[in-house]
């Protein structure tokens, strides 16, 4: 009997990824790249060979994943380089063991128990390998799961859960049973509402849909992206939008304006409106919400969103009665060449907040600020003015040589 064959892609993986000591940034770089580089000649080989290489590469892939991951644990890893590698190792194997003929009982019950240990990292799901799994692996994989779930118990806040629960809501999905994932998605006080309404939706169960939405409203569960817990503002306002509901779709728009107000908040809403003709109305409560909010605290937001419509007088009349926040800076270089006094004058407003606090490291920085509202100043044919408020700003600040000594630098008066 002829002796087994040594796989040569796993002595590359041992021979190329052999660190053992504390990894630190710089070189999470080097791991990530000889982590690529292998990876790129088990793509390449498989590519060119397909199922007649995939039992060999898969359990170099595999492998290259477990040694990545062991690395990563004892890295400095804040780049994300080398859980890249490691994610693509994942998915490699996952190829792998699709195109390949891997023992399938075997490999259902690894899904479990990699899950089950692994630190968050690569993020291993089952979809990628239920091509693989054969009816006993099926078998094998429901019944490791549900005994992971038996003895699972929920930490102080859940998270011991986590990975089970995922696994569990992969099983119903993969099942289609709608209502079975609906249960364990609304089963934590935070019910998860996107997954929930994403998940009717695609089955046309459109009233429960509308139901669950109006629950998330009721819950504060709209905000600015789709993710499993939330629906975004727009995604809410289309679907009211759908079922008749305009009002109630302007209404989760003036929420996400109320909780956000600017530039982007107000073309959503607008634009929706617009499109259900009522634009001009919320335009106008649009400005008047974000100037009562200005006078509250500062008029960013109405500065933002006038200038987003092109209208700079109003942004500057805005900027003048509140300030100009965020914006002050967009707004001067509208006014830098037309109206350099306009321009000084929103320099001039940031002067307090940046001096109300000593910090040398600042000063600089501050008197840089300094030289171009002179310029601006004298463009303005207000040089005397400048040299009034330069005077006055030594005057209070003569405490804080490093300020002074920044001036100095600028030959600033």
């Amino acid at each position: 009997m002829s002796p087994r064959r040594a796989n040569p892609w796993l002595a590359l993986v041992n021979d190329t990824i052999s660190w053992r000591d504390f990894v630190d940034y710089r070189r999470s770089f080097e791991v990530a790249q000889a982590g690529e580089n292998v990876l790129e000649r088990l793509t390449a080989e498989l590519d060119e060979h397909g199922a007649a290489v995939a039992d060999e590469i898969g359990p170099a892939a595999k492998r290259l994943m477990i040694r990545l991951q062991q690395i990563q644990m004892h890295a400095n890893d804040s780049s994300g380089v080398i859980g890249g590698a490691c994610q693509a190792a994942l998915d490699l194997y996952a190829r792998c063991c699709r195109e390949g003929s891997p023992d399938a009982v075997k490999l259902a019950r690894w899904i479990v128990t990699a899950r089950e240990d692994s630190p968050g990292w690569p993020n291993i799901t089952l979809e990628p390998f239920a091509p693989a799994l054969t009816e006993p692996a099926w078998t094998t994989y429901r019944a490791a799961v549900a005994e992971l779930d038996a003895r699972t118990e929920p930490g102080p806040y859940g998270t011991d859960r986590f990975e089970v629960e995922r696994m569990l809501l992969e099983l119903l999905d993969h099942d289609g049973d709608i209502d079975g994932a609906i249960r364990l998605l609304s089963e934590r006080k935070a019910p998860r509402f996107g997954a929930i309404i994403t998940r009717l939706l695609a089955v046309d169960r459109t009233d429960e849909a509308m139901d669950w939405l109006d629950r998330a409203v009721a819950a504060g569960r709209i905000w600015h992206q789709d993710d499993d817990y939330h629906l975004a503002y727009g995604t809410a306002a289309d679907l009211y939008a759908q079922a008749g509901r305009v009002e109630d779709g302007i209404e989760v728009l003036r929420g996400g304006f109320r909780r956000h107000a600017g530039p982007d908040s107000y073309r959503s809403l607008v634009g929706f409106a617009t499109t259900h003709s009522r634009g001009e109305a919320e335009r106008d409560w649009a400005i008047a919400e974000a100037a009562r909010q200005a006078g509250l605290t500062d008029g960013g937001a109405l500065v933002g969103i006038h200038l987003s419509t092109g209208d700079e007088e109003a942004a500057w009349a805005a900027a003048r009665d509140y300030g100009a926040g965020v914006y002050w800076s967009e707004l001067a270089t509208c006014f830098r060449t037309s109206h350099p006094d306009r321009a000084g004058e929103l320099h001039a407003m940031q002067l307090p907040g940046m001096l109300a606090v000593a910090n040398t490291r600042a000063y600089p920085g501050i008197a840089r600020h300094l030289v171009e509202m002179e310029h601006l100043y004298a463009r303005a044919g207000r040089s005397d003015e400048f040299r009034s408020l330069m005077a006055e700003l030594r005057s209070t600040y003569a405490r804080r040589p490093s300020f002074i000594k920044a001036l100095d630098k600028r030959a600033l008066p």
